[in-house]
C-alpha cells in the first residue's frame, strides 16, 4: 500500500460488484420456463483515506449504477438507476517484508435510495517496484 507523508489523503475506488446470477426453472400450465436473472452494481467512489500506523480508513461517496437483467424465453429485460450512496472501508498490512506487503481488506457500500447494502473482505498484496 502507499503511504503518504500526510494523515488524510484522497482516494478514488472504482469498483464492479457482481450481486447475483440465478438460473431458474418454474413451470407453468404451459411447460417449463427458464428465466435467468442477474443484478449488479458499478460504483465510482471519491473521499479520503485516513492512515495510522498500519491500519487504513476510507470514507466516501459513491456515484452508482445499479443494474438488474431478466432473459425469460428468450425475451430480455433491464433496468439501471444511477444513485448516490456511501464508501466505508478499513483495511490493515498484516506482513511487511522490504518492498512487500500483505494485508486484509474490508469494504461497506451503501446505497440507501435502492436499499442495497454491500460487504466485502479481502486480502491485498503490494509491492513497491518504484520508490523515489
Amino acid at each position: 500500500m502507499y503511504r503518504p507523508d500526510y494523515f488524510l489523503s484522497p482516494f478514488v475506488d472504482f469498483a464492479y460488484y457482481s450481486l447475483t446470477d440465478t438460473t431458474d426453472r418454474v413451470g407453468t400450465a404451459a411447460g417449463e420456463v427458464t428465466a435467468e436473472n442477474s443484478l449488479s452494481m458499478w460504483a465510482l467512489s471519491p473521499g479520503l483515506v485516513i492512515d495510522f500506523w498500519r491500519l487504513r480508513a476510507r470514507l466516501g461517496v459513491s456515484f452508482e449504477n445499479l443494474m438488474a437483467d431478466a432473459e425469460v424465453e428468450g425475451v430480455n429485460a433491464s433496468s439501471s438507476r444511477l444513485s448516490l450512496g456511501y464508501l466505508f472501508g478499513l483495511g490493515g498490512t498484516v506482513y511487511r517484508w522490504d518492498d512487500f506487503a500483505l494485508g486484509l481488506e474490508s469494504r461497506v457500500v451503501l446505497n440507501p435510495i435502492s436499499d442495497v447494502v454491500v460487504v466485502t473482505i479481502g486480502a491485498t498484496g503490494s509491492w513497491d517496484f518504484v520508490s523515489f
